[in-house]
């Protein structure tokens, strides 16, 4: 009876440790099943402002597409920037604001997004890629989106105005003014050259206020009209230009003309010696 009892006993701690093995694997398995969906040595978290990428877009689920006209646009001139959204839950609300990455100005610089999008104007004011961003903000105040867009800005074409003493007499010198038109006040150099034999006292000038000045005087012996031209030679935001040939009148030097005699007085039948002095510019004839 005795011995009965003791293998009772001995099953039924075999049958608990069994159970309590099953259980230990039972609770490993649910361990390891967890400890997989977890990323190997740090914790799991998800960011709702993470930013997806569709183009030149950056979302949280819609898109902003942006575009600008005209393409490229001159500098100093006014481009319209237009941003549509879709696909965003508080689209037909929030606001939608405009930066650039260039020096340049918005008007206005941000508009509403009632209507799923807006427009603005955007006065480039450098030369170069001006990068244009137009971020939605929601109705939590929150960036939403954002979209990019790359607007090319040139140079403006200048014009070269030249001015000269009207009439410059041999070995005389004549003054000649070169004024510049562009975007705001044109900056940079101007060169200068002419047809005929004469000398600059600088062959190029800078610019101060858009104009600048050289001395030129003509040497040639020649009375033959000289053409005077000036060229602009651009800075960043103006393209280069050449003036009109300025035609540059040669005059002749003014002369003086003594006449000596000696004796200065005789009688009929006596003879004199006369001398003409002539002065002037190397004169002959």
């Amino acid at each position: 009876m005795l011995k009965k009892d003791r293998t009772a006993v001995v099953r039924a701690h075999v049958l608990v440790m069994v159970t309590f093995l099953i259980i230990g694997l039972g609770m490993v398995l649910v361990s390891l099943s967890t400890i997989g969906d977890l990323p190997l040595g740090g914790s799991s978290s998800t960011s709702t402002t993470n930013f997806t990428s569709t183009g030149n877009t950056q979302t949280t689920g819609g898109s902003v597409t942006v575009s600008c006209t005209p393409d490229p646009v001159l500098v100093g001139s006014l481009a319209k920037c237009t941003a549509i959204l879709s696909g965003f839950t508080s689209t037909g609300t929030g606001t939608i604001l405009w930066t650039a990455n260039q020096t340049g100005e918005f008007y206005p610089s941000n508009c509403g997004a009632a209507t799923g999008g807006c427009s603005v104007s955007y006065d480039a004011l450098s030369v170069g890629t001006a990068e244009i961003n137009a971020t939605f903000v929601g109705i939590e105040h929150n960036p939403e989106g954002y979209g990019v867009y790359d607007l090319n800005v040139s140079q403006r074409s200048s014009l070269t105005f030249l001015s000269c003493s009207s009439i410059a007499s041999l070995g005389s010198p004549s003054k000649c003014t070169a004024s510049v038109v562009g975007f705001s006040t044109p900056g940079g150099n101007v060169s200068f050259t002419a047809s005929g034999s004469g000398l600059f006292n600088q062959t190029s000038c800078t610019l101060v206020s858009g104009s600048c000045f050289v001395i030129y005087t003509p040497s040639s012996t020649s009375l033959t009209p000289q053409n005077i031209t000036a060229f602009y030679l651009g800075d960043a935001n103006d393209k280069p230009s050449i003036s009109i040939p300025y035609l540059l009148r040669v005059g002749a030097v003014s002369s003086t003309t003594e006449l000596v005699c000696s004796p200065g007085s005789i009688t009929i039948g006596s003879s004199s010696t006369c001398q003409v002095t002539v002065t002037g510019r190397n004169p002959t004839g």
